[in-house]
């Protein structure tokens, strides 16, 4: 009898510790996922503010450009540096509609991402509560 009584407690006891060791183990896991996320998104933001950057710089390089040969009449030089602005404008134009696919890209996959998570979490507490009972 006490035997049985004993068994049943050590069992119940491993299943309790294995439970809160699981729980320690998904906890971990999510906040390591949640600070990777955060990461990638800062990355994201920085990469964006720098070909931003890059694009204003050009943009103010050419502006310049144009207003000198302005000034001194150039014409030809002139169209030559107006036809490299349209294509450097179509150029940028390209590079911000590629960092703007990207970017929703890159939502839809930190979304799908949360959404596992949260369903992993539920389907952990959903365990959680099985075994507990």
């Amino acid at each position: 009898m006490l035997d049985s009584i004993y068994t049943a407690l050590t069992a119940g006891g491993a299943s309790t510790l294995s439970s809160i060791l699981t729980c320690y183990i998904m906890r971990y896991i999510f906040k390591r996922e949640e600070t990777e996320r955060t990461r990638v998104e800062i990355a994201l933001a920085e990469a964006q503010e720098r070909r931003l950057a890059a694009m204003e710089h050009d943009i103010a390089e050419l502006s310049g450009a144009f207003g000198r040969h302005i000034r001194e009449d150039r014409t030809q030089e002139l169209l030559t540096v107006m036809r490299n602005l349209e294509r450097t404008t179509g150029d940028l134009s390209a590079n911000i509609l590629n960092v703007i696919r990207a970017d929703a890209a890159q939502r839809a996959q930190i979304e799908a991402l949360t959404t596992s998570v949260a369903d992993l979490r539920d389907d952990l507490k959903d365990h959680m509560d099985r075994c507990n009972r």
